[in-house]
């Protein structure tokens, strides 16, 4: 009679593979979480988004239009801005505030005040702009500083815009 070797009888057990359970369990798992996830974020976020309701600071409003605006001088002269070593950007301009017809004598009686510490408000302005923003043809950047430094200055609300009525650069050694 044959005996059976014991080793035999075990590698007849190891010949037949188990299914991975746990692996495949993990992998089922992780499937219905991306499926749960996709699925929740899909429901939840509600559409398109609405587009940003506001308006460009540089074009005018309507209302803005309708009231009576007038035009007061400001500041006009002659400023330095030093581009690097020994050149230097001249830079002539008169700055004039826009203003509601019934302000405009509060404008021009502030400006009377305090025209010396405007002055000195336009000169660092027009300093501290980079060059590259003073050959800008529409001058936001250093329209904005005047306003906001007229702003300091005078009342806040008093001015609705700065305009630039003249404006001419060359640069001087």
């Amino acid at each position: 009679m044959a005996e059976q070797n014991p080793d035999q009888n075990i590698d007849k057990t190891d010949s037949k593979k188990k299914l991975p359970l746990k692996t495949l369990m993990v992998i089922a798992g992780v499937v219905l979480m991306e499926i749960a996830t996709i699925g929740t974020v899909w429901f939840m976020r509600g559409g398109q988004p609405s587009p940003a309701q506001a308006s460009n600071p540089i074009e005018q409003t309507q209302a803005a239009a309708a009231k009576q605006l007038a035009e007061v001088v400001v500041a006009s002269g002659s400023f330095d801005n030093h581009i690097g070593g020994r050149a230097k950007m001249i830079v002539n301009l008169e700055v004039a505030a826009k203003v509601e017809q019934e302000k405009q004598a509060d404008l021009e009686s502030q400006i009377k005040l305090h025209g010396k510490e405007i002055m000195n408000m336009v000169r660092e302005v027009i300093s501290s702009v980079q060059p590259t923003e003073l050959k800008d043809p529409k001058l936001q950047v250093v329209k904005r500083e005047l306003l906001i430094g007229l702003e300091g200055i005078i009342d806040k609300d008093l001015v609705s815009e700065i305009l630039i009525s003249e404006w001419q650069t060359y640069v001087s050694e």
